[in-house]
């Protein structure tokens, strides 16, 4: 595989919000318009969040929000398809073109392509979320071949981020979280670690991080626990499943002030190549990636 660069889209930082599309019309449309503000990055949910009953029902009240919707700077919409088949019918709904993109569930070397040429056959300028779920994600060749895949240039420049599916790789070992684990206390957590080194570190995407299915306060500590974890990982753009998770993020995702002080020596020009600082070793060529996180989190999140 040839180097590649991927730019990090700052916008892949923010938390992601999801929420099915049966929820009422006048709640889903404040959300996609941004009347509230934690809320940059929403998604429309027609795949797992809908049974086949409601699946006709969601789509008529997408396609009445659609109408409606009238995009808000700074605040970002896709929906999260459930099929080809669904696909073609939201590509064709009066206003999709307001949308800013599109997730695909289950992406997959043999099927990618097709996703990605309905997609932008319809508007070029659609990003896309693929995420990383299905079945085959346990296996290391399947993972390659998708890599190739997503890496290919046609269709890398209109990737948003890689999202991975947490709940549905537990599910293809017929598992679920336990109410007392993080997600890196059972066997996933390897997954994880395979997928940040593979499609991050050789292939250079963004990978948000995966939705913590518990949003009571009694799993508050739990997720925060998970949360440093993903943060330790560079895991960023958490799926939300209830608004109530948001403060927690964007809280955690501010920065403490004095690794903004060492990542801007890192990026200044003209600094001595390594030095000790609060007993640590600050190096500014390998820590230079780092750096660059720390300081676009500063300006979207602020300090700690």
């Amino acid at each position: 595989m040839p180097e590649l660069t991927a730019p990090l889209m700052p916008e892949a930082l923010y938390p992601t919000l999801y929420a099915p599309a049966v929820m009422e019309s006048h709640k889903l449309l404040g959300k996609m318009q941004g009347d509230d503000p934690l809320v940059r990055r929403f998604v429309i949910c027609t795949e797992d969040t809908l049974s086949k009953a409601q699946l006709g029902e969601g789509l008529a009240n997408l396609q009445s929000t659609l109408t409606e919707y009238e995009p808000a700077e700074g605040h970002d919409v896709f929906v999260r398809l459930r099929n080809i088949e669904v696909a073609e019918q939201v590509l064709a709904m009066d206003g999709v073109k307001k949308l800013r993109g599109f997730v695909v569930p289950k992406a997959d070397p043999d099927t990618y392509a097709d996703w990605a040429a309905s997609i932008t056959e319809c508007d070029s300028s659609f990003r896309i979320m693929p995420i990383l779920e299905s079945r085959g994600m346990n296996d290391y060749s399947y993972r390659k071949d998708l890599l190739e895949v997503l890496a290919a240039p046609e269709h890398r420049q209109k990737i948003d981020c890689l999202r991975i599916g947490g709940n549905d790789l537990m599910n293809n070992l017929g598992m679920r979280r336990p109410e007392t684990m993080t997600i890196y206390d059972t066997v996933i957590g390897k997954l994880i670690s395979d997928i940040v080194i593979e499609y991050r570190g050789t292939g250079q995407f963004p990978i948000s991080a995966p939705a913590f299915e518990y949003f009571g306060p009694q799993y508050n500590d739990l997720f925060r626990k998970e949360m440093s974890q993903h943060i330790a990982n560079q895991l960023f753009g958490q799926v939300v499943i209830h608004p109530r998770q948001l403060p927690f993020l964007w809280e955690a995702y501010k920065v403490d002030a004095e690794d903004l002080e060492q990542a801007r020596y890192v990026t200044t020009e003209g600094t001595d190549a390594v030095i000790g600082d609060s007993g640590r070793l600050v190096n500014t060529s390998t820590h230079k990636r780092w750096a660059g996180t720390i300081l676009l989190r500063s300006e979207m999140f602020g300090v700690r």
